[in-house]
């Protein structure tokens, strides 16, 4: 759902991607650049939308303006400039955003950055299938979580140590591992 109430985008396996307005009536209908469509957010300042669709671990999302859903209609893997490929390679099930900047979380346990018209930023390893993100009203802070039950915090553009796994200068604060044969929570 869109922040401010009047969008919600729903993809399903044997469709494309859909819109709806706050009455619930269809507006847009867009075509995936993979194969089942899955997964959809809005950013934050609700100006724009990223679709993802999957097919087995990868996938691909695009990227629309939210001026352009009324009467938006593409087909699979359509050229359209109003839908461009912003993400391949990723099955996407956790995202937040920041500025002009879509964060996702995916299927082989990284996050990974780019802009809203599709350039690629940064990408940064966790480690197991993401399921959770959120970002700080201020957008200094991530935290995310995976399957695997690790949840890690993030301080954003603060520098990044040579031992972590990625290509952002963020910098991993805290990582817990919420495993079942742990009496309590490992926190490093």
């Amino acid at each position: 759902m869109s922040p401010d109430g009047q969008w919600i985008a729903v993809g399903e396996q044997s469709s494309s991607h859909l819109v709806f307005d706050a009455r619930l009536q269809r507006v847009a209908q867009i075509g995936p650049a993979s194969e089942y469509p899955h997964f959809a957010h809005f950013n934050q300042r609700g100006d724009r939308l990223l679709l993802n669709a999957c097919h087995f671990y990868g996938g691909a999302s695009v990227g629309v303006a939210v001026a352009d859903l009324p009467g938006l209609s593409t087909d699979f893997y359509s050229d359209d400039a109003r839908t461009p490929v912003l993400q391949e390679g990723a099955r996407v099930y956790a995202a937040a955003s920041r500025g002009d900047e879509f964060i996702i979380g995916d299927a082989y346990g990284y996050l990974r950055a780019s802009s809203e018209n599709g350039e690629e930023r940064w990408q940064h390893y966790i480690g197991s299938t993401l399921t959770a993100m959120d970002i700080s009203p201020d957008g200094k802070t991530l935290v995310a979580a995976t399957y695997a039950g690790i949840i890690v915090k993030l301080d954003l553009d603060a520098g990044r140590p040579d031992w972590q796994i990625g290509t952002g200068e963020h910098l991993e604060v805290q990582r817990w591992l919420f495993w079942k044969d742990f009496a309590k929570p490992l926190l490093w």
